[in-house]
């Protein structure tokens, strides 16, 4: 089975009111990760994965409507038709070098197809996915999905440049989501104090979203610097 064929991302504007730009249809409170997104897309060199989290299918056009004129040659992969990854591979070695970044979606139909033997492939098969790509993989998430990817896939988590938090309701930041440890400075006992805040903290919600996201990804670097 095939990936769906690519579509196009809609030219700057088309999926708005008339008059009214993206930007100003987005919630303004998301406007952090809408710049971190664009000095990502605008500045990235290499092989990149960022997480996007989204519960809307129009807000996260929106947001690759905004973000397109800072790489007009995105292209919109859905992987609602794929049971392999290596369909995701081979859609990707067919778009063009120039057509970054690549964004990926329909992952939830696809999931609840393949399950967790899917991310269990497309985790050992990583180096894969970032030969076949050289420029970034914007992997757009329903929030309930994050602790899936990290758990099923930690080692493509661990990967991740970023994730971005686009969800309507934004859970609270607390004292944890503060205190990120910089992980090439701190010594194995630090690491460890770290990684027990974290789990603690993980133990403690219901489900990792938003703000947890960027934990679960912490927490993956700390645990590759552990070994």
């Amino acid at each position: 089975m095939t990936v769906a064929p690519a579509e196009p991302v809609l030219a700057a504007g088309a999926a708005t009111a008339a008059g009214e730009s993206p930007a100003s249809q987005l919630d303004g409170r998301h406007s952090g990760d809408l710049l971190r997104l664009q000095r990502l897309l605008e500045h990235g060199d290499g092989f990149q994965l960022v997480f996007a989290l989204c519960v809307s299918t129009t807000c996260r056009q929106l947001i690759i409507d905004h973000v397109g004129p800072y790489r007009p040659a995105a292209a919109i992969i859905d992987l609602q038709q794929a049971s392999d990854p290596s369909a995701l591979f081979d859609a990707l070695r067919q778009r063009p070098a120039g057509q970054q970044p690549v964004h990926l979606v329909g992952v939830e139909d696809w999931l609840r197809r393949t399950g967790a033997a899917a991310l269990h492939r497309l985790n050992y098969r990583r180096e894969s996915l970032a030969a076949a790509r050289r420029g970034a993989i914007v992997v757009w998430l329903e929030p309930g999905t994050v602790a899936r990817f990290a758990h099923d896939a930690p080692d493509l988590w661990s990967w991740g440049a970023a994730v971005l938090d686009f969800s309507h309701l934004q859970p609270p930041r607390v004292g944890i989501h503060e205190q990120p440890l910089f992980i090439g400075g701190a010594e194995r006992d630090a690491h460890e104090r770290r990684l027990a805040e974290i789990n603690a903290h993980l133990q403690c919600v219901t489900q990792a979203a938003g703000p947890d996201a960027g934990l679960l990804l912490e927490a993956s670097g700390i645990e590759m610097e552990l070994g």
